[in-house]
């Protein structure tokens, strides 16, 4: 999640605390997402536990956006109605599928992606952006593990580049390092542009 956030704000450079609000809130649900469908297990706690870091973290800023008059909730509030409900209503058949499917098939592919994004650009266009960059720093990082995922689904074609394990020494450093990137960049924002 903290290399989804970082990799969104470099890439978006938001310019107003509304903005990096939207982008923190979209890159952190994008960047769990994929991982959906893992199975309950030792290692689904590790899952489970960054999936409802994203929640909590999502709510919070929800209830941030709202006080500083930012996109999310204004654009939620101004599409109300057929737009909005569509891309509900994909984001959670695309969820269902992913969940059901077996881990790193659908929910690791560039259909799963583009629906997901698409869904969220109905449901809430000022996250879309971000939304889908986590998704694809997720399956970018997952293409480093040694077990493979279904990038080009529903081709069953795995894909991996075998750098390392997905559980391993290498992820711990890679979430410290996301994280501290994250905060670094919120901190030049913040002082350069604009007082968060």
């Amino acid at each position: 999640m903290g290399v989804g956030v970082a990799t969104a704000l470099a890439l978006l450079r938001p310019t107003t605390p509304a903005g990096c609000v939207a982008t923190v809130m979209g890159a952190s649900l994008g960047s769990v997402i994929c991982d959906v469908d893992v199975r309950p297990s030792e290692k689904a706690k590790d899952a489970f536990r960054w999936r409802m870091v994203a929640l909590v973290l999502t709510c919070c800023l929800l209830a941030y956006d709202h006080y500083l008059g930012g996109p999310v909730c204004a654009y939620i509030i101004q599409h109300l109605g057929r737009e909005v409900v569509s891309g509900l209503a994909g984001m959670v058949a695309t969820t269902v599928a992913a969940a059901l499917a077996p881990h790193r098939t659908f929910s690791h592919s560039l259909v799963a992606l583009a629906l997901w994004s698409g869904s969220m650009r109905l449901l809430c266009d000022p996250l879309a952006a971000p939304f889908c960059v986590g998704i694809a720093t997720h399956l970018a990082l997952d293409l480093t593990n040694r077990k493979g995922v279904r990038l080009f689904w529903p081709l069953k074609t795995d894909v991996a580049l075998g750098i390392w394990k997905a559980d391993g020494l290498a992820n711990s450093l890679l979430s410290l390092l996301g994280l501290v990137a994250s905060v670094a960049l919120l901190a030049i924002f913040a002082a350069g542009r604009h007082g968060l």
